[in-house]
């Protein structure tokens, strides 16, 4: 799985180094766990960290396939970060499920 965290909006600016870590062994720890070792070597994902996104789109986060929308492989996750880690966390959480 290729995984990459993007800031937007001072949004990853807002986490510590160690909470973004914590977020990238999250993900991948629920991906092994929702798909096959096989599935999981084609998906590809950014989480982008948008510290306004609550502010601008009126959303905590929002899960978007990138590639075909018939067993997509490419997505886009977006997560507020302007409140509380734990609430960015549980936003993660839910986004992944739309993933699976």
């Amino acid at each position: 799985m290729k995984l990459r965290f993007i800031g937007k909006n001072d949004g990853k600016a807002a986490l510590t180094r160690d909470q973004i870590k914590i977020m990238r062994e999250f993900t991948i720890w629920v991906m092994k766990k929702f798909l096959s070792e096989r599935i999981l070597a084609d998906i590809e994902m950014i989480v982008t960290l948008d510290g306004q996104l609550l502010k601008k789109e009126k959303m905590h986060g929002q899960s978007v396939w990138m590639d075909r929308p018939n067993r997509p492989r490419e997505f886009e996750i977006s997560v507020d970060t302007s409140s509380k880690f734990q609430n960015a966390m549980h936003t993660l959480s839910h986004e992944l499920v739309h993933v699976k």
